[in-house]
């Protein structure tokens, strides 16, 4: 650790330090590094996720509707909720990402993979 002179009072501090015990004085250290925050990539992310799970749990429901001949369509109707719920949280997470200016994929999957959870619930309801 190497020690430098406070350009404030004088003292020796140490070069990691953040300001001067002393004084007070905050130096200009070049050796912290800040994380880069970005607005809306938590919800591009989570658009992403939601998107994925409402599109497997849409093509599950779809292949329950046409695999099993006694499904109903109350069953289908109960087998979409989940899947439905999905889609919505991942455009509404789009959206809102969208809104806050990031502009990356994760954002654009998730709202493609939400409308199309959307249609696969609408495929299973339609064909139960």
């Amino acid at each position: 650790m190497a020690m430098i002179k406070c350009p404030e009072c004088g003292k020796e501090i140490s070069d990691k330090a953040f300001s001067c015990p002393n004084c007070g004085y905050q130096p200009n250290n070049t050796n912290t590094q800040y994380k880069k925050i970005i607005p809306g990539r938590g919800f591009g992310i989570s658009s992403m996720v939601m998107g994925i799970l409402g599109a497997l749990y849409g093509y599950l429901a779809l292949t329950s509707a046409n695999a099993m001949p006694e499904y109903t369509k109350a069953d289908a109707i109960a087998g979409t909720i989940l899947p439905i719920i999905f889609a919505v949280l991942a455009l509404v997470f789009g959206f809102v990402s969208h809104s806050r200016g990031y502009n990356k994929g994760q954002k654009k999957s998730g709202i493609v993979l939400g409308v199309v959870s959307l249609l696969l619930c609408v495929i299973a309801i339609i064909s139960a």
